[in-house]
């Protein structure tokens, strides 16, 4: 398989079965490219191939900043989900997941609920809330305070 493009390509296509039969086969590689078939599928939002894929000790979560991406692009299903393994940080590359949901909520361009997106990644206490202080990102973390009761 030249370059695991076939993996790539039904991470990219949301081809579950396919991605399946290609994770079966040992002569393919999902962490090729930095785990780029894993970083696609969460792109992608597609939960059963993110599944397949966080299921293969091969794939390392955290290589391509996917947690990160996830924040952004996800249901909080899937960030539920890749919470629960040990392998995924939430807080690496300077807490970059935070960071990544405050830029794209003050700008409104998340797809999906930003207070129970909030609500998960705080549950997490790696997480660090008070991160940044110093830079220009404003959060109203109090406005939230409503929504947590």
């Amino acid at each position: 398989m030249d370059d695991n493009f076939a993996i790539r390509a039904t991470a990219l296509y949301s081809q579950s079965r396919a991605l399946r039969l290609l994770l079966m086969d040992g002569r393919v590689d999902p962490s090729v490219y930095d785990n780029d078939a894993f970083g696609v599928a969460i792109d992608n939002d597609d939960i059963i191939s993110v599944k397949l894929l966080h299921q293969d000790q091969r794939v390392v979560p955290t290589d391509n900043r996917a947690f990160a991406l996830a924040c952004v692009m996800s249901s909080s299903q899937l960030i539920s989900q890749l919470l629960f393994d040990s392998r995924v940080d939430p807080s690496v590359h300077d807490n970059q997941a935070l960071d990544n949901f405050i830029e794209w909520y003050s700008e409104n361009l998340l797809n999906h609920d930003p207070i129970r997106l909030l609500k998960i990644l705080l549950q997490d206490s790696r997480v660090d809330p008070s991160f940044g202080q110093s830079t220009e990102v404003s959060f109203p973390f109090s406005e939230c305070k409503y929504h947590f009761k």
